[in-house]
């Protein structure tokens, strides 16, 4: 394929599958921020699957008409702002103009958030680009059947943040000290533990 992005959509043939639900001629829309990167997914593609790219493009708008003008199966896509809310609307935007359409996130962006959204907005697939070819390989068998595919490292950003996100169980010891350094009497006046009394309240 030519370097030039210019001419957008290529002639479009049905999405074939054989009946073991391989790839045997499914189309792939690519749209990425940056055309050497959209080249090189490109060349990818075509060499380590089955798939038939039936467009390229840095441009959004064109993405969206590619994808609901020929029979292409998925559009794998990145966006250039690190925004889950521009995530969203382009996942909004591509199944508005193609309802059932495949998304696949390739990005080169790391943040939770934008993660996350993707994933409630519902692609298909969410991959970093800083994954071996394999991953991408994997992820699109995955979509070719109807499942749904993370890559290790979404999951691993996304585990991590999870347990970030936790409230630290405080241990028994400290919540002794805490709770318990102060008692109310029947009078409802209060007399300070001594430090001797809470390590024998630690041991019970």
């Amino acid at each position: 394929m030519s370097s030039s992005l210019q001419t957008p959509v290529r002639a479009c043939s049905e999405t074939v599958f054989s009946a073991r639900g391989a790839v045997a001629a499914a189309r792939l829309v690519i749209c990425d921020p940056t055309s050497l990167w959209a080249e090189a997914v490109e060349a990818v593609v075509l060499k380590h699957t089955a798939w038939q790219v039936a467009c390229i493009t840095t441009r959004v708008e064109v993405a969206v008409v590619a994808a609901a003008a020929c029979a292409v199966h998925a559009v794998l896509f990145d966006i250039r702002d690190d925004s889950p809310r521009a995530v969203a609307e382009l996942v909004d935007r591509f199944r508005c103009a193609k309802p059932g359409i495949e998304l696949i996130l390739l990005t080169r962006h790391t943040g939770v958030r934008i993660l996350r959204s993707a994933i409630e907005a519902g692609v298909s697939a969410c991959i970093q680009k800083s994954e071996p070819v394999a991953v991408l390989e994997e992820a699109l068998r995955a979509v070719c059947t109807g499942e749904g595919y993370r890559s290790p490292s979404v999951v691993k950003l996304l585990a991590a943040a999870q347990i970030r996100g936790r409230p630290t169980k405080v241990p028994t010891a400290v919540r002794l000290v805490t709770t318990d350094c102060q008692l109310r009497t029947s009078t409802g006046s209060h007399r300070r533990l001594r430090d001797a009394d809470v390590s024998n309240s630690a041991e019970n």
